[in-house]
């Protein structure tokens, strides 16, 4: 019997690719199961399988799942936009707030605009005069940050 580790009966995702054999002590093995080859490709890619070993090695074992997400998370930004990754993701998605937000004050200016002119319309007609000055929703005075937007997105 040999004193090593106990080889695995399926290698996880990084042993697979490296054509290593996967033992119960693969540093790897809780992070990249078999059915996800995917993120352990992009992050090799990346980062490298070497700089990856070193970093997990150094992270204390209950922070090192959240470590590998944001390099799994970051990798395939990477892969998808190799100049800006992540943060040209974050980039476009502060451009789409912005937009959605002078649409916002665009659409609250209308609104308002027309509750003008309908209260006019009513108060010629001898109507009872309806009360503009209730906005229909708080207009919002906030400056958007690249800080402000919160990606939960898991991949």
């Amino acid at each position: 019997m040999s004193t090593g580790p106990m080889p695995m009966p399926m290698p996880c995702a990084a042993c697979k690719l490296l054509r290593r054999r996967c033992t119960t002590q693969c540093i790897f093995l809780p992070y990249f199961p078999p059915s996800e080859s995917h993120n352990f490709e992009a992050v090799h890619r990346v980062f490298g399988a070497s700089n990856l070993t070193k970093l997990l090695q150094k992270i204390p074992f209950d922070r090192r799942e959240d470590a590998v997400k944001s390099m799994v998370y970051e990798a395939k930004a990477r892969v998808m936009d190799p100049v800006y990754g992540s943060v040209g993701l974050i980039a476009s998605l502060q451009s789409q707030v912005l937009h959605l937000h002078d649409e916002l004050i665009a659409a609250t200016a209308e609104a308002t605009s027309l509750r003008v002119q309908l209260s006019q319309t009513m108060s010629l007609q001898g109507h009872a005069t309806m009360d503009i000055q209730q906005p229909l929703h708080s207009s919002c005075d906030h400056d958007f940050s690249i800080y402000d937007i919160g990606l939960q997105e898991e991949i």
